[in-house]
């Protein structure tokens, strides 16, 4: 899902990328393996739910191509939200992939001892237990490495309420749901829910209730 932005009229054009409906379903199957299966198991996981207004921040922060994060006493709608970042040189890779990518971060983080023993931030950040809505988005930003001959992407996903808060673990250990909120009524994949089902917006704007997987989705969206 393409969007051109031309910058000082015929100046400059920058093409960022949002993903498909598909792809959204795909991004919160990764995020609901990543949380659901925290060691030791979370009391208090909520459910991650996909955010067109988070994508529409990070798609905004993305065609910027900067380094830079937002300073939220300027930019007030970047308030209580956290930005991760991923940066490829090369073929453009999926966005599910690159948020895959962050369970990398598991090997360097240590619960028991709430430390790191490498980047992993990210990690941290997808498994944070109040940060229950999430949005992604993607651009091409050569200019983040001068003088590279490949394309250079840039794709950034935001969280709210944003996790990562210094000294704090991301979640609290014990019986899984034992400490849910108490908006969440339903245990959905190890997760504190509102539903006792996943909740998927098709094409042509059907809202469908259901467990099935991506896989699944793909294969119905096919015969629609």
């Amino acid at each position: 899902m393409l969007r051109l932005i031309c910058i000082l009229a015929f100046t400059r054009c920058v093409s960022s990328e949002v993903p498909s409906d598909q792809q959204r379903v795909g991004i919160i199957d990764a995020y609901t393996s990543m949380r659901q299966g925290v060691g030791p198991t979370a009391s208090n996981m909520e459910y991650m739910k996909y955010s067109k207004t988070m994508e529409q921040l990070a798609e905004r922060w993305v065609n910027q191509c900067a380094e830079e994060m937002p300073n939220p006493s300027v930019d007030k709608e970047y308030s209580n939200v956290s930005i991760k970042t991923v940066v490829t040189v090369g073929d453009a890779i999926s966005f599910v992939s690159k948020v895959s990518s962050f369970l990398n971060g598991i090997v360097f983080y240590n619960y028991k001892e709430n430390s790191c023993y490498g980047n992993c931030s990210d990690y941290t950040q997808a498994i944070w237990a109040t940060s229950s809505q999430v949005g992604c988005a993607n651009n091409r930003c050569d200019s983040l490495q001068p003088g590279t001959t490949e394309p250079i992407y840039l794709m950034a996903c935001l969280y709210t309420p944003a996790g990562n808060i210094p000294n704090m673990r991301p979640y609290e250990a014990g019986e899984v749901c034992s400490k849910c909120p108490e908006k969440y009524r339903f245990c959905l994949h190890k997760q504190c829910s509102e539903t006792s089902v996943s909740s998927i917006v098709l094409p042509f704007g059907t809202l469908i209730s259901t467990v099935l997987s991506f896989h699944t989705l793909a294969l119905i969206s096919f015969l629609l």
